[in-house]
């Protein structure tokens, strides 16, 4: 069955990595219309609901499986487990690296409130939770910080990437340390994240996919 479910998983991302480009091969739309698309799926309730009917359908899946003290969860950090919308919003949802550090500099990203329900479930049920981001190594600190804040205060550890991990893509470096965790003896029963690079790739049976509009991460 576990076999089942991680070949119906890479499929998948196999499927999405095949699509995406055709798509994206189509006429693009028209720059502002797209922006203010963003604007109302985000503000106009869309997102709060796809995001409870995520979170809704990934709790009904958690309570069929029992925590151990290997068993884990990992969670992408932006736009996952921290809320970003209102800086790309302010900055027209381009991405200006200088801007997007003063934002973690800041360490006041707001949460998301669905993630944090889950988050809260999980461990009160006595899974394991590790935050694994994109962030730089030099940003680490700040990113604990801006977590524990928001309520965030329960995990095994937050990894970031290295100078080392600074070429890899999104997918390859997170795959690399769902490898590394799985090799130390955990259990990895599900991720969660923003992005298709956050899920796929395996070293785990089960995914919770969370809206983004705003940016993709390969």
């Amino acid at each position: 069955m576990i076999k089942s479910v991680r070949f119906c998983m890479k499929l998948l991302c196999l499927i999405v990595a095949t699509i995406q480009p055709a798509l994206l091969s189509a006429r693009p739309e028209n720059l502002s219309k797209a922006k203010a698309e963003i604007i109302s799926y985000y503000e106009g309730g869309q997102y709060e609901k796809d995001l409870d009917k995520a979170i809704s359908k990934a709790i009904k899946h958690f309570n069929k499986i029992p925590a151990t003290s290997k068993t884990l969860v990992i969670f992408d950090v932006d736009d996952t487990a921290l809320q970003n919308y209102q800086l790309y919003k302010k900055i027209s949802f381009g991405h200006v690296p200088e801007i997007f550090y003063t934002w973690i500099v800041e360490s006041d990203t707001p949460a998301i409130p669905q993630t944090k329900s889950l988050y809260d479930y999980l461990v009160g049920r006595g899974f394991r939770i590790i935050f694994l981001s994109g962030r730089r190594h030099d940003e680490y600190d700040l990113t604990v910080e801006n977590l524990k804040k928001q309520g965030f205060t329960t995990f095994d550890r937050v990894i970031v990437r290295s100078e080392k991990d600074a070429r890899k893509t999104a997918h390859d470096f997170k795959v690399e340390q769902r490898k590394l965790l799985t090799q130390e003896g955990y259990n990895i029963v599900a991720m969660v994240g923003d992005q298709w690079s956050d899920v796929c790739g395996g070293y785990a049976d089960y995914y919770v996919k969370l809206p983004n509009l705003m940016y993709t991460l390969e």
